[in-house]
């Protein structure tokens, strides 16, 4: 029942919840809560200027730091979609005169026009219940079984991913300080005198290109390193670090003078790494790649 009190105010009262329909059927209704449900349901989409989430740290305990935000966006996949048609409420009502036959085509003309607006916008988002796998708690199944996603919660997430990005990127910039720091010292060290044989005319810049970009880059399986040494090399290698400046990998290169290595994606976890030539105890140049899985 409608209570209508002074100060134009609407009480509603149901002793299992409240319909909120726009035609007399229970089955085309825009909102609704029941009493054994915990949230007020709508069957459309809700306008507002803003939404308002209490989140005051007074209501909360047990707080701590996110980890790893990265890798769970990682397994998420973005989607776009659209809605499928819902079926007309009043289908196979049996009308009682013409009159109420005009009423009801009229109705079922508008309610096949709104639908088709409704399915027709292009919408972008996740699967339920592939998010389900990933963060459980960001999903709530209904008695129905239809499920529902937190799409506000995914937000710290997001901002956690961004700042773990964002210090992998500063440490890929110290570590390429030090290697130019590295390699602007051993050109100075080794400044030829005389003419420069070996690796000293690599590092004088007799060589126009001492150490490739792997191709592919980003790769997932293997990708190719190209590199060039000069006669008179004693021993070579590529060592692979990770943004840390951690060794992971080494790669020996017997052949002098133009060659390749191959490095095999399957030994690696997925990320950016940093690969430098070492030629005779000297740093000559350095490379970024990134695996993807």
């Amino acid at each position: 029942n409608n209570h209508y009190i002074p100060g134009d105010q609407i009480w509603l009262h149901g002793r299992n919840g409240f319909l909120f329909t726009r035609g007399t059927a229970a089955g085309d209704t825009i909102a609704q809560y029941v009493s054994n449900g915990s949230y007020v349901g709508f069957n459309c989409p809700v306008k507002s200027e803003g939404v308002l989430l209490t989140s005051d740290e007074r209501c909360k305990e047990d707080v701590r730091d996110m980890e790893g935000s990265l890798e769970t966006l990682a397994g998420l996949r973005g989607v776009t979609y659209h809605l499928k048609p819902r079926p007309f409420p009043e289908a196979g009502l049996q009308v009682p005169n013409e009159e109420a036959r005009k009423y009801y085509e009229q109705f079922e003309t508008e309610y096949a026009a709104e639908e088709a607006a409704r399915c027709g916008r292009l919408r972008y988002g996740f699967l339920a219940q592939e998010l389900e796998q990933v963060l459980p708690d960001l999903v709530q199944t209904d008695e129905n079984g239809m499920k529902s996603v937190d799409y506000i919660a995914i937000i710290p997430i997001l901002v956690n991913a961004v700042n773990e990005l964002s210090g992998e990127l500063e440490a890929v910039k110290a570590r390429n300080s030090e290697l130019e720091s590295q390699s602007g010292a051993a050109a100075v060290n080794y400044a030829p005198v005389q003419q420069p044989t070996g690796v000293d005319a690599l590092l004088a810049g007799r060589t126009a290109e001492v150490l490739g970009q792997n191709d592919p880059n980003p790769f997932s399986a293997d990708t190719r390193i190209a590199y060039n040494l000069p006669d008179g090399t004693q021993t070579a290698a590529i060592y692979i670090y990770d943004l840390q400046g951690k060794q992971v990998m080494q790669l020996p290169v017997t052949e002098p003078g133009a060659g390749s290595v191959t490095l095999h994606g399957g030994n690696l976890q997925a990320g950016m790494y940093i690969y430098s030539l070492i030629a005779d105890g000297k740093e000559l140049a350095s490379k970024k790649m990134i695996l993807t899985k």
